[in-house]
């Protein structure tokens, strides 16, 4: 997956993608049927399957204590994209630049000056611009008058549940991991980095890895019992050492 980080690295041979645009924190099951639909059109159209994120997220440059918890740091987000057969992922800061383009400056600047979009693939609340006031009405709108169609994608449903990262939370947060892996397509994980700490565990007999998990807020939080894997043929509970 080529990956494109900046307006500035935007260049000419990255125009005439098939487009989706969105947060995609965890790539759970939702996201992987648009990503589907995105690839399958790439592929008609003969075009690079493109997804566009933003850095921070929204929510969280605008309101940084309120925004939600993060499924997926940006690396995690990039392999899980890259694992789903995207071709190009294209990530930009969101600024205050960002944040006041309009509805119709987000179109023709970035969407069809930048990226020469033949087709776009969004989801039925999908929103765009300053304030959030694109609609797909309006988006449906700027495709008949710059050439490029618009797909929305119904809400991918599991067991009567519509799929989303904010349910993923949810069942995180109360420790329903099977449920979470349901929606996710796959076990939860998160990348982190073992970091030093004030070594209490190991006073107590039960010594802990602390893990710096690189995102504002987790979505979970505390002392965990875990399996560690890649040491044997199979994976191995972790506690002291007898």
């Amino acid at each position: 997956m080529e990956l494109i980080r900046g307006l500035h690295n935007i260049a000419q041979r990255h125009r005439g993608c098939v487009l989706t645009v969105g947060n995609y924190d965890g790539v759970h099951l939702g996201h992987q049927q648009m990503i589907g639909a995105l690839k399958s059109r790439a592929a008609e159209l003969r075009s690079a399957a493109t997804v566009l994120v933003f850095e921070p997220s929204s929510k969280e440059f605008i309101d940084p204590d309120g925004a939600p918890p993060r499924l997926t740091r940006w690396r995690e987000k990039y392999i899980a994209l890259a694992s789903q057969g995207v071709d190009r992922l294209v990530t930009l800061r969101f600024d205050e630049c960002m944040r006041a383009m309009t509805p119709r400056s987000f179109v023709d600047e970035l969407i069809v000056a930048r990226l020469g979009t033949r087709h776009m693939v969004v989801g039925n609340d999908f929103r765009y611009g300053s304030n959030a006031g694109g609609t797909i009405e309006s988006l449906r709108a700027a495709g008949q008058a710059h050439g490029f169609g618009v797909e929305q994608i119904a809400p991918f449903v599991v067991d009567g549940v519509r799929v989303s990262s904010t349910v993923v939370r949810e069942r995180l947060e109360r420790a329903d991991f099977p449920g979470a892996a349901c929606l996710l397509g796959r076990p939860y994980r998160m990348l982190g980095r073992v970091v030093h700490g004030r070594q209490l565990g190991r006073a107590l007999g039960f010594p802990t890895a602390n893990m710096r998990l690189m995102r504002r807020k987790p979505p979970l939080w505390g002392i965990l019992a875990v399996r560690a894997y890649g040491i044997g043929p199979r994976g191995l509970p972790g506690g002291p050492i007898p």
